[in-house]
């Protein structure tokens, strides 16, 4: 599973240029490729969380005859990991929506749409000192960068749920804070303009948010 993992994300730079090859203006490059990409990283998700989903039932049904074989804590992280990858749009929207008491952000968190972020982002700097200074191009790639870097941590953290269940079963310690702080740092890092308002309100730094 994890020599499939390191395929998947030796292939994303040759996505990303592929991507940028076929649109026709710079604009489009930079959005079309951040959209391939995150839509490859959900999809792969998607489809490992299947793996881990059908066999953690799978586990559960074995457990009758072999519990020593398939221990419960690990077959019920691989069907909480499998079900959360299967679903990441929601597993976004809660964690999102449990720290934030913007109902705009709240309402764009439902769905993980790489175009509506970026087309907000800018909206949002628009008319600040950002959007003055930078480019739309180079505001979208640049943002677009940060979005599938929060993407792939929301991800990641998502995976190891089932590597904690694991760890578990081996007697070595298990510990859900890496997953936990993976999906709300990542959630974080996809939604940086935000999270910069967020520690300006909290720090009383000013130039922390540029929305």
């Amino acid at each position: 599973m994890k020599m499939v993992i390191i395929k998947i994300i030796k292939s994303i730079p040759l996505l990303f240029f592929s991507s940028f090859a076929l649109a026709d203006d710079a604009y489009l490059s930079s959005s079309s490729g951040v959209t391939v990409i995150a839509e490859f990283l959900v999809s792969g998700g998607t489809m490992i969380g299947l793996v881990f989903f059908v066999s953690g039932i799978y586990g559960l049904y074995a457990r009758a005859e072999n519990p020593s074989q398939y221990p419960l804590g690990v077959c019920v992280s691989s069907i909480v990991s499998g079900t959360f990858l299967i679903i990441p749009s929601q597993v976004y929207a809660w964690t999102v929506n449990s720290f934030s008491s913007d109902s705009d952000w709240a309402t764009n968190s439902t769905m993980l749409s790489v175009s509506t972020k970026l087309s907000d982002d800018l909206s949002d700097i628009s008319g600040t000192f950002l959007g003055e200074y930078i480019s739309d191009d180079t505001f979208t790639t640049l943002m677009g960068m940060i979005y599938l870097v929060g993407l792939f941590g929301f991800l990641r953290g998502i995976y190891l749920i089932k590597e904690a269940g694991q760890l578990s079963n081996q007697q070595q310690g298990s510990s859900f804070a890496p997953a936990f702080w993976h999906i709300v740092g990542g959630c974080a890092v996809m939604n940086i303009l935000q999270f910069g308002c967020f520690l300006s309100w909290l720090s009383g730094i000013s130039y922390l948010c540029a929305e």
